[in-house]
């Protein structure tokens, strides 16, 4: 499986992170702790100096930060297992959130609303379920969504088109049925990279041209009939 794209924007992301730091704010070391227990931390794949000292400045893995603010999480393919934890929302600098390849389930919490700050959420292959939620469109930092490989239901929201600085959105291989009328139309979307291949589409409304092709770039802004 490759996600070089994702690692890519990944260490974007990583190269504007401040490198000065102190000790981590309360917040967000009790938010990582119970995180870590909430999802089997003590059975991850890699868990380098969790819940040893300080998370910013013993380096946790998978966590960077930038002065006292956690900003970057990423456990990648790490034998994550349950539920996403709400206190995830109490990390409210983060930047990038990359949980993909792991054994996450259920649906994303409404907690992920208050991340205001994520220009980065990565989700994919996990086993994830419900709809794709609304409220990400509130997360106006956002430029790349992978949600792809889970068992999201339901349609593919309009709120996406909300986000203002989105360039790259993956939502394949899900049990999506539906866009949401003033999705692939609105202009936000125009130009942007889009896979929404490998779901059962049976709605008769406008959608994307060549959405079966996931493996080719896709014009949001070009509607055609299903």
């Amino acid at each position: 499986m490759r996600f070089c794209r994702f690692h890519l924007l990944l260490l974007i992301i990583v190269l504007n992170v401040t490198q000065l730091q102190g000790l981590t704010k309360p917040q967000d070391v009790q938010s990582l702790e119970i995180f870590f227990q909430q999802t089997n931390g003590p059975n991850w794949a890699r868990k380098d100096n969790w819940l040893k000292g300080d998370p910013c400045l013993d380096r946790w893995h998978g966590v960077k930060c930038s002065a006292d603010r956690v900003v970057y999480l990423s456990l990648w393919e790490n034998r994550l297992q349950g539920t996403i934890p709400d206190v995830l929302g109490n990390l409210t600098s983060l930047g990038a959130l990359s949980l993909s390849v792991n054994f996450l389930e259920g649906t994303l919490p409404e907690s992920l609303g208050s991340l205001q700050s994520l220009r980065l959420l990565g989700l994919a292959a996990n086993f994830l379920t419900g709809t794709i939620p609304s409220f990400l469109g509130n997360l106006k930092r956002l430029f790349y969504i992978n949600l792809s490989q889970n068992r999201f239901q339901g349609n593919i929201p309009a709120a996406l088109a909300q986000i203002p600085y989105l360039t790259w959105i993956s939502l394949k291989d899900n049990k999506l049925t539906c866009f949401e009328p003033g999705l692939i139309l609105a202009a936000t979307l125009l130009n942007h990279t889009c896979f929404f291949g490998g779901n059962p589409f049976i709605c008769n409304n406008t959608a994307l041209c060549d959405w079966k092709n996931w493996h080719r770039r896709l014009n949001c802004g070009i509607p055609c009939k299903l």
